[in-house]
């Protein structure tokens, strides 16, 4: 019987490791990959989100709440449906988010005096001040990831994520008049230093 040659032969099977690697390869990072933005962009968020979370737990409170409160003082009363877009959140769970914090005084409802079905949120007067005590600790600690800038590329940088960021959020935004703008709570009228420049940003 004249022997196989080696073309004939299947090729080898190639043994199937029974756990998977404990480490996964480095993504490629260099200049024209197309992943370097994205990647520092959400290594930058992850450092954001670890401060306000540390801030949360010290409150006993949900970060999600924390950061409901922020977006309502920086932006004035909002919507419901607005809100959870801004969070990234479905809107079933702004609901619960919105018992939870009216429940501890730091948000009240109001119904919209033309669309009954529309319910705007206003953060209280409390929610200013824990917003504005808070506000500052988690501000140092993301400033410390940036330390190693200079004020101008600090500046910079602050300036196009403004460009990326504000027209999206400007999308967000209710064409609606919430009833009583009057009564919006914001940081410039109850704690105006909450927003003056970082030092960290625009030097000493």
């Amino acid at each position: 019987m004249a022997s196989a040659s080696a073309e004939d032969l299947p090729p080898p099977r190639v043994p199937v490791p029974s756990t998977l690697p404990t480490t996964l390869p480095v993504m490629p990072l260099g200049p024209r990959t197309g992943w370097e933005l994205p990647y520092l962009v959400a290594q930058a968020g992850f450092a954001v989100n670890a401060a306000v979370d540390e801030a949360a737990r010290e409150l006993s409170m949900p970060a999600s709440d924390l950061n409901a409160l922020y977006i309502l003082i920086a932006h004035g009363p909002l919507p419901a449906k607005a809100l959870a877009r801004l969070l990234y959140l479905q809107q079933s769970s702004i609901s619960q988010l919105a018992d939870r914090l009216q429940a501890s005084g730091l948000l009240r409802r109001e119904r919209d005096d033309i669309d009954r079905r529309r319910i705007w949120l206003y953060p209280t007067a409390a929610a200013a001040t824990l917003v504005a005590e808070v506000g500052g600790q988690v501000r140092d600690q993301v400033m410390r990831v940036f330390a190693g800038l200079t004020p101008g590329a600090a500046t910079a940088l602050a300036a196009l994520l403004e460009d990326v960021v504000q027209p999206w959020v400007q999308q967000q935004m209710p064409t609606a008049t919430p009833p009583d703008r009057s009564s919006a709570v914001s940081l410039e009228r109850t704690h105006p230093r909450m927003v003056e420049p970082s030092p960290s940003i625009d030097g000493i």
